[in-house]
């Protein structure tokens, strides 16, 4: 926790220079450029990998292991995309619909969370999440 505590406390403090409207010290703009990179390692399998401090935020697996590496001249963690969190939870549904008298039970799943992205502004220049829930049958 101390490792993660650390990258949120950095990430952190940007957002506060930013508003402050200071400089990161690289020009500025070097922080939010440095959001998400992705890579490729065509060296046996293919693995697409994201790295960039937007990685801070999915430094966990599904069971709450740390998963992101960080490789010597980058600090922050690389993560496998394969690996990513998703933002979407998924819970077991049972659907039960009865008419007259006939009934039937079907097996599905609900989703919720971050479903997709939604382009804002005036110039539609910023990307925001998109919030949601949907029921599908297994």
């Amino acid at each position: 926790m101390v490792k993660w505590n650390k990258l949120l406390q950095i990430i952190l403090q940007k957002f506060i220079d930013t508003k402050e409207g200071k400089e990161d010290g690289r020009g500025g703009g070097a922080f939010w450029g440095d959001i998400c990179r992705f890579q490729q390692n065509y060296v046996g399998e293919k693995e697409t990998f994201v790295d960039g401090w937007i990685t801070a935020f999915s430094v966990f697996d599904r069971n709450g292991n740390w998963q992101g590496k960080v490789e010597a001249g980058n600090s922050w963690p690389k993560i496998e995309i394969a690996k990513w969190a998703s933002g979407i939870a998924t819970v077991p549904l049972k659907i039960e619909v009865q008419e007259g008298f006939v009934s039937a039970e079907y097996d599905s799943v609900m989703f919720a969370g971050h479903m997709g992205k939604t382009i804002v502004g005036k110039e539609e220049n910023a990307v925001q999440p998109y919030s949601g829930w949907a029921v599908a049958l297994k």
